[in-house]
């Protein structure tokens, strides 16, 4: 099993249109707020970091995010004592080593080895209390031309792994002689003004360096960042779940607080500093090597880490991973959220009703479910101490929870951070306060196949959504849907479908229907799901509409039905057409024009019209996709059209039959019902519309005799076309 890899971000206007920017980081409506845009460029680095954060008073900070110590109170004062009388000025309330008009050479210079001799001294104070010294296994750098270079900026300082057996050193090419990001915990910016303009630099330039460190590190399971300006400092948390912050303070006057940090971070071990145990990397080998129910085994090969190229969210990292002599295994491994059942619980769930439904049709039932993967194993990964690896243990202190209810934001309005607000979800001005917790999660699975968004062989591509087709007929009909089909999602292994990640999946009858959320893969979902409202009512006019979807009324509630899961099929098709391309084009064939016909088709912003237009071919829009692409592949186009045409009469049919209720949520299913006859009660009155759709489709997919030539045309993906500008994205 893979999944997309790593490209440009969806939260880029330009880029867009790839699959591979809605794959790497999809903002959920069930999780934070998305896309705080503090850096200018790239604007992927902070795809899923909240609009608002948490701004906890620094005492909370660090009780709840910070590494515990055990120290004792005594200790502590002995520590005092010795930090007091070496490196510490009470008449003038300022470090010695650090004079109070610096430059930033100065702060690069001086802080690092400050947070050393803290260090130094606190295990010298301690050693004389317990008779043996405390191991540190960290180093405070101020070295800015040793620190590496990550998304457009150097940190100025760090707070460095040395002594670890179970952190790669990083090799750099011939000739370099840096530190390495796989062993920095804490990323450091300093600025010598405390204006404005500082701090938002600052914030910009951490931000970045923790994303550096989250996103492309799959042994890290959170990270730290520290700003200082002039002498006011601040203290950044990041894991899979949240970005928090803590209130500024003096490091001069509050000199206590910045020793307390300090020795916090000095004497963690790897896994209170964010590294994950059960990931390590092997120097001999070269390889990073997991475990899995107590076996180690060593990656052979990184098959798809999309998601992890995000500071908050999933951290999907696949790949392909052997133990010993045994035959390689895929391995997923991700952050689910906690309350959400994992997706092998809910494709088990599915498969018993396949039985159930096929029971005296052993034929079918081997058919349908060769298109789901088999699951050889999945596990919780819990820490050395036997805890489970989730964001609310780590933020929990002696059995107390991190409580948020008392605290401030940090906000765009209020510091003058800047944000882009076509970019933020809606949210209440509280929604930052309630944490949705992830739990760390290890999936072994045995067979290694393709997701379709990288199959470029149009016969391939056209015979797995035929059997796509089949299988969302099958599952209406035992009640379920899948919510989040995505050329990501659905993948090719010897040629046969397998379908994937069920975390969305839901019974639609049968069960108690949970709030209307927008979930799934966004360029993928239907019209109707991004609405939230039903757009195929008679005597609806799109002219007649609000400019936003979010203005809709909502005459009827909404469920997510199957009809919804053709719909986002369809946007599969149109994807596969539109983002390959001849490898060699007609003449007529322009760049541009294929550009601003993506931008249309799949836009960047939600609560768009112009998905909806495409979809029932409003306004022509439709019809200028066959004028702007390559002229060979007019015909499939053609069945582009003839998938649509069905697409849209089934809504329309559906929805027609509403009309005539009083619209509540138990009529709205009973209609849907009424149009098809579910658990095999084939005599009930009323039009099979499932049936007949799925028929429909499969039509409109019967074209491998009609224009073999067609599909025999070599197909290159589009961003990587000659002329296109959209692979240059960062």
């Amino acid at each position: 099993m893979t999944s997309p890899p790593p490209s440009t971000p969806i939260t880029d206007p330009i880029a867009n249109p790839g699959i591979r920017e809605t794959a790497i980081r999809l903002p959920q409506s069930e999780e934070l707020p998305c896309l705080a845009d503090f850096v200018m460029r790239p604007q992927s680095l902070l795809a899923n970091l909240p609009a608002e954060v948490p701004k906890l008073p620094v005492d909370m900070f660090i009780k709840h995010l910070l590494p515990s110590v055990k120290i004792s109170e005594h200790e502590m004062d002995q520590v005092h004592a010795f930090i007091e009388k070496e490196l510490y000025d009470s008449a003038s309330s300022q470090w010695k080593d650090i004079p109070a008009n610096r430059t930033e050479d100065g702060i690069f210079k001086d802080f690092g080895q400050l947070a050393n001799d803290i260090i130094k001294f606190s295990t010298t104070a301690l050693e004389l209390s317990r008779g043996r010294a405390p191991k540190s296994l960290v180093s405070f750098k101020s070295d800015s031309s040793r620190t590496p270079y990550s998304v457009g900026t150097h940190p100025n300082g760090n707070c460095y792994l040395d002594s670890s057996d179970r952190v790669p050193k990083h090799e750099f090419r011939t000739g370099e002689d840096i530190d390495s990001w796989d062993r920095i915990c804490v990323a450091h910016e300093y600025q010598c003004s405390d204006s404005m303009d500082a701090q938002i630099n600052n914030v910009r330039k951490v931000l970045r360096s923790m994303h550096q460190i989250m996103g492309f590190d799959p042994c890290r399971r959170f990270t730290y960042g520290l700003t200082i300006e002039g002498n006011m400092a601040r203290l950044w948390f990041c894991c899979r779940s949240f970005l928090m912050v803590s209130e500024r303070f003096d490091h001069h006057k509050d000199w206590r607080t910045l020793v307390a940090v300090t020795i916090s971070l000095g004497y963690a071990n790897e896994e209170d500093l964010g590294w994950d145990l059960t990931i390590r990397y092997d120097g001999s080998l070269k390889k990073h090597v997991l475990t899995f129910e107590g076996k180690d085994f060593v990656v052979c090969e990184v098959l798809a880490d999309f998601r992890s190229h995000a500071s908050i969210g999933r951290a999907t990292w696949v790949v392909l991973a052997q133990h010993g002599a045994e035959e390689p295994v895929v391995f997923k491994d991700f952050w689910a959220e906690i309350g959400r059942e994992l997706d092998v619980k809910i494709q088990a769930d599915i498969l018993n009703d396949l039985k159930t439904h096929f029971e005296n049709d052993d034929a079918e039932y081997r058919k349908f479910s060769a298109m789901f993967f088999t699951i050889l194993g999945a596990q919780t990964i819990a820490l050395y101490n036997g805890d489970p690896d989730d964001t609310e243990t780590l933020t929990k202190r002696n059995g107390e929870q991190l409580d948020l209810s008392s605290t401030t934001a940090l906000r765009k309005n209020s510091e003058t951070i800047m944000c882009q607000r076509e970019h933020l979800s809606q949210h209440h001005d509280s929604y930052w306060k309630g944490v949705h917790h992830r739990v760390h999660v290890r999936v072994k699975i045995k067979e290694r196949a393709t997701p379709i968004m990288d199959i470029y062989n149009l016969r391939e591509s056209l015979a797995i959504f035929r059997s796509v087709t089949e299988l969302i007929h099958v599952l209406s009909r035992i009640g379920w849907v899948h919510r989040d089909l995505s050329p990501g999602n659905v993948y090719s292994w010897r040629g046969n479908l397998k379908i994937g990640d069920f975390e969305f999946a839901k019974k639609f009858v049968g069960e108690e229907d949970t709030p209307y959320v927008r979930i799934g893969t966004r360029q993928f979902w239907s019209v109707e799901v991004e609405a939230g409202s039903l757009l195929h009512l008679p005597e609806e006019s799109l002219d007649d509409l609000p400019m936003e979807i979010s203005d809709l009324p909502e005459p009827f509630p909404f469920r997510h039905l199957p009809l919804h899961d053709f719909e986002s099929l369809w946007w599969m098709f149109g994807w596969t057409l539109l983002m390959r391309v001849p490898k060699n084009p007609s003449s007529s064939w322009s760049v541009e024009q294929h550009q601003r016909v993506l931008d249309k088709v799949f836009p960047t912003a939600l609560h768009t019209w112009s998905r909806v237009a495409f979809l029932t071919g409003n306004r022509g829009i439709t019809m200028k996709v066959l004028y702007n692409t390559d002229s060979q592949l007019a015909p499939l186009f053609g069945h582009l059209q003839m998938f649509r045409e069905r697409l849209v009469s089934a809504f329309k049919q559906y929805e027609r039959e509403l009309t005539e209720t009083n619209g509540n949520d138990v009529v709205l299913l009973r209609t849907f019902w009424n149009c098809e006859p579910l658990f095999e009660n084939h005599e009930k009155c009323g039009i099979p519309l499932v049936d007949a759709l799925k028929e429909g489709l499969l039509d409109a997919l019967e074209v491998d005799q009609l224009y073999s030539t067609v599909l025999d045309i070599e197909m290159v993906d589009f961003l990587a076309s000659p002329g296109c500008n959209l692979s240059g994205q960062s």
